[in-house]
């Protein structure tokens, strides 16, 4: 009588135990919504070759879109992109005899094709490096980057961003060569499932 009590118990105990872990399974593998913030870069380089210039540079929508495929991985809906910087590095070439640049920086507006200030009547010096600038970014300019990048990630537009570089270097008499690289960074807010 008393081993049968003990082998119900156990039984029971089992059972119960199997239920707890069938349970706990399914919490498990149940979904779960999630919010991921990978970052990317892109970059587009402008030679500089002459006192007085005016250069056009184009970063690829189809690269901005790769980039972001390389970060976000499996289902999900990319929600929008926040641009967190956006920067030059400059790096003079041995030939490069100038001291300083001044410079207006447009990206090309998609609704009109009028050119925005990013920058204007930027100055800076000609030496290894980068040059940040926070402050002096134009609100006009600034809003159709971060509106070309949230269409192009969205999938909304497929179109590449078109940048003009133009400006005046100093003595003007010197000579000049130099490369201008400019960098966007920015965060894609991702909602993805797990």
């Amino acid at each position: 009588m008393r081993n049968r009590t003990n082998l119900l118990n156990d039984k029971e105990m089992r059972n119960s135990l199997m239920i707890f872990f069938i349970a706990l399974c399914v919490i498990a593998c149940e979904e779960k919504e999630i919010s991921l913030y990978p970052s990317i870069e892109e970059s587009v380089s402008i030679d500089i070759k002459t006192s007085s210039f005016e250069e056009s540079a184009t970063i690829n929508g189809f690269d901005i879109n790769e980039s972001v495929n390389d970060v976000v991985e499996g289902d999900g809906k990319i929600e929008r992109i926040i641009i967190e910087g956006i920067w030059f590095e400059l790096t003079p070439k041995s030939t490069n005899t100038a001291k300083s640049i001044v410079l207006n920086f447009d990206i090309k507006s998609w609704a009109n094709d009028s050119y925005l200030s990013i920058l204007k009547n930027y100055q800076f010096d000609i030496k290894p490096g980068k040059v940040v600038f926070i402050k002096e970014l134009q609100i006009d300019g600034a809003n159709e980057l971060r509106r070309q990048i949230n269409a192009i990630v969205k999938g909304v537009s497929g179109g590449d961003m078109k940048f003009e570089v133009e400006g005046e270097v100093s003595p003007v008499q010197s000579v000049v060569d130099v490369e201008l690289e400019v960098f966007i960074s920015g965060t894609v807010i991702y909602k993805g499932t797990i």
